[in-house]
């Protein structure tokens, strides 16, 4: 694997390492940016229903299809806030959206708006919820919880480079964890910015160069993000007014 992440920033953000700006009433996407929001996923039935009923009849039987009671309530939340942001920055009904599919299995909007591609992704990892946006660009997005059980080595000798596996083994004894999920959620973005990750998974090795910048999303989870063209300007909002977990839901 060998995404550029030497070359990363820890942070390249508008707003102060680890606080979240707040979403104002009116906000619009750019080009110059990419715009990641925040949310938590597990949330009360009467905020659930603010995400329900934009979403349409497949998304509510995709999620129908889940048994686990948890799963259910993340993919409803993810869809739902996913539709509300992008009714609020482009100023369009939320249940007006329809998406396709791409060739590996990413979801896109067709149709431009005032001229201009919509790129977005979303990643949820035990109650913590991530939306990428960024207009005439593709974005990749990754969110995971960092599990202490987790026995990482193997999976790190099975996906990782050699040279990555040797960096791994390098880091002090504390630190090896955190930074096995570190590389694979950059990479995890990278290859949900070109659409890859949906259909094969993580690769051994890739040669796309990317920069890769990881947001600030508390101690017991790491996250990244990357858009193609590549671009570092971050700015990471706290979910909207209006929205549960924006103050006004």
């Amino acid at each position: 694997m060998t995404g550029d992440t030497d070359g990363k920033e820890d942070i390249a953000m508008n707003s102060p390492y680890g606080e979240l700006i707040p979403t104002p009433m009116e906000f619009s996407l750019s080009g110059e940016h990419i715009d990641v929001w925040q949310s938590p996923t597990l949330i009360a039935s009467e905020e659930l229903a603010c995400f329900c009923e934009v979403l349409s009849e497949d998304e509510h039987r995709k999620a129908d299809c889940l048994r686990d009671p948890a799963k259910r309530i993340e993919s409803l939340v993810s869809r739902g806030f996913l539709r509300r942001l992008l009714g609020r920055a482009l100023k369009v009904d939320s249940k007006a959206f329809v998406f396709s599919i791409g060739s590996h299995g990413k979801p896109y909007l067709p149709e431009k708006w005032q001229g201009s591609s919509i790129g977005f992704n979303v990643s949820h990892s035990r109650n913590r919820l991530l939306i990428a946006m960024s207009l005439d660009r593709e974005v990749g997005v990754d969110v995971e919880w960092m599990s202490p059980e987790l026995e990482w080595e193997p999976l790190a000798r099975q996906y990782f480079s050699a040279s990555e596996v040797v960096s791994l083994a390098n880091l002090p004894k504390d630190e090896q964890c955190r930074g096995f999920y570190r590389s694979w959620v950059r990479t995890e973005a990278m290859l949900k910015a070109t659409g890859e990750g949906f259909a094969r998974g993580l690769p051994a090795d890739t040669d796309i160069q990317l920069h890769t910048v990881d947001l600030p999303v508390g101690d017991d989870y790491v996250a990244a993000v990357v858009s193609i063209p590549s671009l570092t300007s971050v700015r990471f909002w706290s979910p909207p007014p209006g929205t549960p977990g924006g103050g006004l839901g």
